[in-house]
C-alpha cells in the first residue's frame, strides 16, 4: 500500500455509515487521516504508525479495548475500530468514551452483522483510488468488475444476467441473447420498468431480497417477463442491489449455494464502487464549486468537467428524514443515487455536495427549453425510482446558454429548494419558474422582518387589538378576502352569522382604518396578511411531499 495516498476518516465514515462503521468517540478538534490498515494481533503484536486505521479484530471485552486504546495513544492511530461495547447507533460506554478521549484515539464501531474483510476490502479500495490522478479519480474499475461477475454467472448457469442497484437501476449484464422484453427494456432503458417494478413489490419480491440472503425463484409474470432468479447483494444489514438471471427452472441446491457466494463477491465490488464514486466527487465537488460560483475561468472548469458546450442546467437538492440522526447517511445516499443516475441518463452531467446541498450540473439541456421541463422530468423520474422514503427535495434553476452563466442557474434552484424546504410547493421537485412569485414573497417577508415593517399599518393595528382583547379580526378579515366580498361564504368559512360577520367587518374597518370598498385597500391587505403567514408565528409548514400547507 502506498502510503502516499490517505483519506480523511471524516470522509470514510459518511461513505460507510451506517453500513459498516459507526463513530462512537471522535476528537472534536481534529480530523485524522487514514493512510492504511491493520488487523490487531493480540498474540502476534502488528507495528502500528501514525495514520493507520486499527481493526480491533478478537477484543474480548471492553477491558481489553480500554487497554488497547491507551497502547495505542503514542503511536497516533487514525482509529480504532471495535465490535465491542455501545450499541449500533449510541454512543460507546462510558468507561470506552473516556478512554478513547484520554488516548486521542478516535473510537468506531463495527456494525453487527458486518465482516471484518469487508471493512478491509472497502478502505484500502478507498485508499487506491485516493492514490490516483485527479484525471483517473472516479475511474470505473468496479463496474468493469461488475460486468465481468455478470458474465461469469451467466456463463455458469447458461442463462442471461443483470446487477442492478437497490433501487433498480442497472449497473452491468452479461452479453447473452435477450429473451424476453422485460429484460430489453430493462437493459435499454438502464432500469427496471415501472410496469414490472409494480408486480414485482406486490408480489413481496423486493421484500424478500431484502430479508433474505437466498436465492427467489420468480414465476413468469406475463409474456413480457418470463422466470427470473434472483438474489439480494448485502453487506451487513443493508441491501446494496440484486443480482437477476433469467432461468426457465429453478436453480440445483448446489447452484443456489454458489450464487449466494458470488452475491458475496458482488457485495465487494458494490462497496468499491461506493468508495470511487465518493472520490470522484471529492475532486469534481471542488470543481462544480468554483464553476457554480461563476467567474471568468467557468468555461475552462467546465470543460475538466466534461461537461462541453451547449445549455445547461442548475439543480440543487437536499434530503429531509424525519430523524435528524440519520441526516448524513439520508445525504450521502443522495449524492451517489444522483451520480449513479445521471451518469446513465446524462453521462455528461457533474454531481457534487457542496456543505449542506448537493449539486447537479445537468447537461446537456434542450435548445428550446427556456424553463428547465426537461430537467425536471428528470428529476421527477430520479425521485420515483431512487427515493421511494420520499426524503429528497430537489429545486429546478432555468437553463443557460453558458457556463459562465451557472451561478444565475445556480441561484434560481437555490431558490426553488428554499421554497421546498418551507413546504411550501406540492411535490418533491419544483422549478424556479413555478415559485418565483411564492420565493418573492418569501424574500420580501424577510425584508420587512429585517426592517421590523410587518408590524406597521392596519394589518398592526388588528393585530395589536386581537391580542389584546381576544378577537379574532384579523381572522375575519382574511375569510372576507379570500372569499373575495361574499359575506355568505366567508361567514360560513369562520362558522358565525352573516350579520354578526358583518358587525365584526365594522368593527375591523374602525379599528384599523381600512376601506374595503378599495381596491388598492384590498390589495395591500391581501398582500400584508401573506407576507405575515410566511414569517416567524404564521402559518406552519413541513414537507410531506404533498400539498403546500395553507
Amino acid at each position: 500500500m502506498s502510503r502516499r495516498s490517505k483519506v480523511p476518516l471524516a470522509r470514510l465514515l459518511s461513505v460507510l455509515d451506517p453500513t459498516l462503521l459507526h463513530p462512537q468517540w471522535l476528537p472534536a478538534d481534529a480530523a485524522p487521516d487514514v493512510l492504511d490498515v491493520v488487523i490487531w494481533d493480540v498474540v502476534h503484536e502488528p507495528s502500528v504508525s501514525p495514520g493507520d486505521l486499527v481493526l480491533g479484530v478478537g477484543l474480548p471485552d471492553e477491558s481489553s479495548v480500554v487497554d488497547l486504546l491507551g497502547r495505542l495513544g503514542p503511536r497516533r492511530p487514525a482509529g480504532l475500530v471495535v465490535k465491542t461495547g455501545g450499541s449500533s447507533r449510541g454512543q460507546a460506554g462510558g468507561a470506552l468514551q473516556e478512554a478513547a478521549a484520554r488516548s486521542g484515539v478516535p473510537l468506531v464501531r463495527l456494525t453487527d452483522g458486518a465482516s471484518w474483510e469487508q471493512v478491509v476490502v472497502f478502505v484500502r479500495s478507498l485508499l487506491l483510488s485516493a492514490s490516483e490522478t485527479p484525471e483517473r479519480a472516479g475511474a470505473t474499475g468496479a463496474v468493469n468488475d461488475l460486468f465481468e461477475l455478470a458474465e461469469v454467472v451467466s456463463a455458469v448457469l447458461e442463462a442471461p444476467v443483470t446487477v442492478e442497484d437497490r433501487s433498480s437501476r442497472v449497473l452491468a449484464f452479461s452479453g447473452h441473447k435477450e429473451v424476453d422484453r422485460a429484460r430489453s427494456e430493462t437493459i435499454l432503458g438502464r432500469r427496471v420498468p415501472e410496469r414490472f417494478m409494480q408486480v414485482l413489490e406486490a408480489r413481496g419480491i423486493f421484500r424478500r431480497l431484502i430479508e433474505g440472503t437466498r436465492p427467489v425463484y420468480i414465476e413468469r409474470l406475463s409474456e413480457e417477463m418470463l422466470p427470473r432468479v434472483a438474489v439480494g447483494i448485502h453487506a451487513a444489514h443493508e441491501m446494496l442491489g440484486s443480482i437477476w438471471v433469467a432461468a426457465e427452472v429453478p436453480l440445483s441446491s448446489e447452484q443456489e449455494e454458489w450464487l449466494v457466494d458470488v452475491a458475496k463477491l458482488a457485495a465487494y465490488h458494490f462497496l468499491r464502487l461506493r468508495a470511487e464514486v465518493d472520490v470522484g466527487q471529492q475532486v469534481r465537488g471542488e470543481l462544480l464549486a468554483g464553476l457554480l460560483a461563476g467567474g471568468k475561468l467557468s468555461a475552462d472548469t467546465a470543460d475538466q468537467l466534461g461537461l462541453g458546450a451547449g445549455p445547461s442546467c442548475v439543480v440543487a437538492a437536499m434530503a429531509h428524514p424525519s430523524e435528524p440522526t440519520s441526516a448524513e447517511a439520508a445525504l450521502q445516499r443522495l449524492v451517489t443515487s444522483l451520480s449513479v443516475h445521471l451518469a446513465a441518463v446524462r453521462p455528461r452531467s457533474a454531481v457534487a455536495r457542496v456543505d449542506g446541498t448537493v449539486y447537479a450540473v445537468i447537461s446537456p439541456v434542450a435548445e428550446q427549453d427556456h424553463d428547465g421541463r426537461e430537467p425536471a422530468s428528470l428529476m421527477e423520474e430520479f425521485v420515483k425510482f431512487a427515493d421511494r422514503e420520499r426524503l429528497f427535495l430537489i429545486g429546478v434553476g432555468r437553463p443557460v446558454r453558458s457556463a459562465t452563466e451557472l451561478a444565475r442557474s445556480r441561484a434560481d434552484a437555490d431558490k426553488a429548494l428554499s421554497v421546498l424546504g418551507r413546504g411550501l410547493a406540492g411535490g418533491q421537485v419544483a422549478r424556479f419558474v413555478d415559485i418565483q412569485l411564492t420565493s418573492l414573497m418569501l424574500r420580501l417577508s424577510a425584508v420587512l422582518q429585517d426592517d421590523e415593517e410587518l408590524v406597521l399599518g392596519p394589518i398592526g393595528e388588528l393585530d395589536r387589538y386581537d391580542r389584546l382583547h381576544h378577537t379574532s379580526l384579523l381572522e375575519t378579515l382574511t375569510a372576507y378576502l379570500d372569499a373575495f366580498g361574499d359575506v355568505a361564504a366567508a361567514a360560513g368559512a369562520v362558522h358565525v352569522h352573516p350579520n354578526t360577520f358583518r358587525y365584526r367587518l365594522r368593527r375591523l374597518a374602525e379599528i384599523g382604518g381600512i376601506d374595503l370598498s378599495g381596491p388598492s385597500a384590498r390589495f395591500e391587505a391581501m398582500l400584508l396578511l401573506r407576507l405575515r403567514a410566511l414569517g416567524p408565528g404564521g402559518e406552519t409548514t413541513t414537507f410531506d411531499g404533498m400539498a403546500p400547507v395553507s
